[in-house]
């Protein structure tokens, strides 16, 4: 096979043969059609110039070669035409730097890379693509400047990374949606699947990261840790799932609003370490949790070191901290339950809850706090009076709704369990019923069309069967 190698330096023009190599710089626009393509070296796209791959091309990054974009990149396949980039051993970096151009790439893998993809105050529309064998799947990076480009992460499988499965570090207008991340730190050190961080005096980290499948990480499914302790590390965290994991979310001298997210089965049997659904730490911290489902772990939530958290408040003109969070079931190895573990000097608020049960005892028996060590702040609790309790006969992860929060429809996946159900009942948070659907025949997946003249807010879907019940929360959002 003829190979061509192309030292380019200001080349205009089609690469295009069965393989090409890259070295040097990039001027004007290139458009490469090659079925392989060799980078060797740093290679440079310059602020000017614009690098397009097409479908089917294979990028393969010999030894500890660099493709650092600072104009333009599209890299768009198909799905089933890919875009294939392929690191070696770890050492090799594809980084967007400093680029304000309407970057996207999509249906492309990256493959042993010591960041998968490294974005550095650049713009970014990136979809459908896997990220696997790397040392960080995707590394985001904004330094804290007041301007930065968008950047754009969804519908993406991230897994088997050594480090973060999503690195964020001091930025503000990141998305992560729809996205799929598991198996990161497998290198067996202490990164979140999603990792936040915020490392300058002064700095902020400030993302959105919506409807995502957390899910069998090492660590953390998400963790956000703010060096500076700057009370600006406050993002915006909604209708993800995050389970099975060490632990769901830790938060160390960081913020944030929580709504709408499924925290379950985080605990590593026999790990005493392991469980929180939510771990919250440090004497900056006060997130917001509301309309979140924190079942199944060996404690709801552990706080300490100063930190506090609104899990609840009915006592102020607020609508929007009112509580309606699940947390019960969450039971440690000696069989106790904890909802709410308190280990931190400051009061915590944790009105409007469903605690499973109304008895105040009971709910007080599944709470450390001041009452058991008067060091300790106090946790005020009321349980929620909705009369919707989430019902737990089966292993509610047999069925996930997406997306989740939703404006017009969403879909019912029921996975591997579709015969067990013969009807879905919708009811508002007031347990008014909405709509029954009937399932007269199994289906793997059924989209529901939502009514424009419902008002936006929490609902319920009841799936029924004979022999068990399953309640799912949803959030309705116009």
């Amino acid at each position: 096979m003829k190979k061509i190698i192309v030292f380019i330096m200001g080349l205009l023009g089609i690469l295009a043969a069965s393989n090409i190599t890259l070295t040097g710089e990039i001027s004007g626009n290139q458009e490469i059609t090659a079925d392989t393509c060799f980078v060797n070296g740093e290679v440079e796209v310059l602020q000017d110039a614009k690098i397009t791959i097409n479908q089917g091309t294979k990028v393969i990054f010999n030894n500890e070669a660099k493709l650092i974009v600072r104009g333009k990149i599209e890299a768009i396949g198909i799905e089933n035409d890919s875009i294939f980039f392929q690191g070696n051993e770890n050492k090799t970096t594809f980084q967007i730097l400093e680029s304000n151009q309407e970057n996207k790439i999509a249906y492309a893998s990256f493959r042993n890379f010591e960041y998968g993809l490294k974005i550095t105050v650049s713009y970014l529309d990136l979809s459908h693509s896997l990220f696997q064998d790397n040392d960080t799947g995707i590394s985001i990076s904004g330094f804290s400047n007041e301007t930065q480009p968008d950047v754009k992460i969804s519908n993406c499988l991230i897994t088997h990374s050594q480090k973060n499965g999503i690195f964020i570090l001091g930025h503000k207008n990141a998305v992560i949606e729809n996205c799929e991340i598991t198996k990161s730190a497998l290198s067996q050190s202490p990164r979140g699947a999603i990792q936040l961080s915020c490392q300058s005096e002064g700095g902020f980290c400030t993302p959105t990261i919506r409807n995502n499948y957390i899910h069998h990480n090492v660590w953390q499914g998400i963790s956000s840790w703010d060096l500076y302790e700057s009370t600006q590390t406050n993002p915006i965290v909604e209708g993800n799932t995050i389970t099975y994991n060490l632990s769901g979310v830790y938060l160390k001298n960081s913020n944030g609003i929580f709504r709408n997210n499924d925290i379950s089965y985080n605990f590593v049997e026999g790990n005493s370490n392991s469980g929180a659904g939510v771990m919250i730490q440090g004497a900056t911290c006060n997130p917001l949790f509301t309309a979140n489902n924190i079942t199944h772990n060996f404690t709801g939530f552990y706080i300490i070191q100063g930190a506090t958290a609104n899990i609840g408040n009915i006592n102020n003109s607020e609508n929007d901290d009112d509580g309606n969070n699940i947390i019960k079931n969450n039971v440690d190895p000696t069989g106790h339950t904890w909802s709410i573990y308190n280990m931190s000097s400051k009061d915590i608020m944790a009105q409007n809850n469903d605690f499973g049960t109304l008895d105040s005892a009971q709910i007080a028996e599944s709470i450390f706090d001041y009452d058991d060590n008067p060091s300790y702040g106090k946790v005020t609790f009321t349980p929620s009076t909705s009369g919707i309790n989430e019902e737990n006969t089966i292993d509610k992860h047999d069925v996930r709704i997406y997306p989740n929060p939703f404006n017009s429809s969403f879909c019912i996946n029921f996975l591997g369990n579709e015969a067990s159900y013969q009807k879905a009942v919708i009811y508002n948070y007031q347990g008014q019923k909405i709509r029954e659907i009937a399932l007269n025949s199994p289906m793997s997946q059924l989209k529901v069309d939502f009514q424009n003249n419902l008002q936006s807010g929490i609902y319920f879907v009841k799936l029924q069967g004979k022999n068990q019940n399953l309640m799912k929360k949803i959030l309705f959002v116009k």
